[in-house]
C-alpha cells in the first residue's frame, strides 16, 4: 500500500501570490492604522448611540400607558436596535461562531443555522431568567 503525499492548497512560491500580498499589503497596513487610531471614537460613538437609545426607551415605557399601540409598537424597533448596538460588543460567542464559519466554510448552511439557533437561545435564556427574576421578586412585568 502506497501513501501519496497530498498536494499543499496554495503554493505559496508562486509568483501571483506575491503580487497580490504586495499589492494588498499597504491598504491593510493603512487600514489597520486608521482603525487603531480611531478606534476610541468608534466606542464612543456606540456608547452616545446606546444612551440616547436606552433614553427613548424609556420614554416609550412611560408613553405605553397612554398609547399603547404606538408606544408599543416603537418600544419593539427601539428594544431591536438597542439590541443590536448591545450586541456589537465583546462576548456572546461570536469568537466561537465566527472560528466554526471559517474553520467549517463548506458547511456554510449548517454554520448559518447554528448562527440562528444561538440567537434564538440566548435571547430565550434573557426571557427566562428575566421572568424569574421577576417572580422571585414578585414584582410586576411593569417594574
Amino acid at each position: 500500500m502506497s501513501i501519496m503525499p497530498s498536494k499543499p492548497a496554495i503554493n505559496l512560491l508562486n509568483k501571483k501570490y506575491y503580487l497580490v500580498i504586495g499589492l494588498f499589503s499597504p491598504f491593510f497596513g493603512i487600514l489597520s492604522f486608521y482603525l487603531f487610531k480611531y478606534w476610541h471614537f468608534g466606542l464612543q460613538l456606540a456608547v452616545n448611540w446606546q444612551r440616547e437609545l436606552n433614553q427613548h426607551l424609556s420614554s416609550l415605557l412611560m408613553r405605553v400607558a397612554s398609547s399603547p399601540t404606538e408606544a408599543g409598537l416603537l418600544l419593539v424597533g427601539f428594544s431591536f436596535c438597542y439590541g443590536l448596538l448591545h450586541a456589537l460588543g465583546p462576548g456572546y460567542g461570536k469568537i466561537i461562531i465566527t472560528t466554526y464559519i471559517a474553520t467549517h466554510s463548506s458547511r456554510l448552511k449548517k454554520s448559518l443555522t447554528l448562527t440562528l439557533l444561538a440567537s434564538l437561545l440566548q435571547g430565550s435564556i434573557a426571557i427566562v431568567l428575566t421572568s424569574i427574576v421577576l417572580g422571585l421578586f414578585q414584582l410586576s412585568s411593569r417594574h
